[in-house]
C-alpha cells in the first residue's frame, strides 16, 4: 500500500518535467524556407526570365538567389549572403555589403514587400516554395 501511495505522489512530478526546449518561445517558421518572386526590374533591363529568391537559413542568416536565364550578358545564378530579423508579422533583410534593408509583410504563403513594381501596378510579392 505504501508503494502505491508513493507512486501516486511521484506521478505529478513525472508529468511536470519537460524537455530542454522552451514551449513558450516563439517558433521561427521562416527557417529552412524559400520565397521566390519575378524580378521585373532585371527582366526590363535584360529582357529575359529573371527571378529572385530569399532563403532563410537559420534564426538570423539568409541568402538571396538571383537567377538570370537566357541572356547573353549577365546570365547565371548569383547568391548573396545576408541577415534578417522578424518583428511581429514583418521580416527585414539586408544583403551583405548593402545599406539597403528590404521589408516584407508575411501573410500565409506570401511576403509582400514595400518595393513597387516597374509598372507601378503593385508591390513585389514573394511566394513560398
Amino acid at each position: 500500500m505504501k508503494k502505491i501511495f508513493l507512486l501516486l505522489l511521484m506521478l505529478p512530478f513525472a508529468f511536470s518535467c519537460s524537455d530542454d526546449g522552451d514551449d513558450n518561445a516563439p517558433k521561427n517558421a521562416l527557417i529552412g524556407t524559400k520565397w521566390t518572386t519575378t524580378d521585373d526590374i532585371a527582366e526590363m533591363l535584360y529582357g529575359k526570365t529573371c527571378t529572385t529568391t530569399i532563403e532563410f537559413l537559420d534564426n538570423s542568416n539568409c541568402q538571396t538567389i538571383d537567377i538570370r536565364k537566357g541572356m547573353n550578358y549577365g546570365s547565371g545564378t548569383f547568391i548573396t549572403p545576408g541577415t534578417y530579423t522578424i518583428k511581429q508579422d514583418s521580416v527585414f533583410w539586408t544583403e551583405e555589403g548593402s545599406d539597403n534593408t528590404m521589408k516584407g509583410k508575411i501573410s500565409g504563403s506570401t511576403i509582400t514587400t514595400t518595393m513597387r513594381l516597374v509598372n507601378m501596378s503593385g508591390y513585389r510579392v514573394y511566394i513560398k516554395e
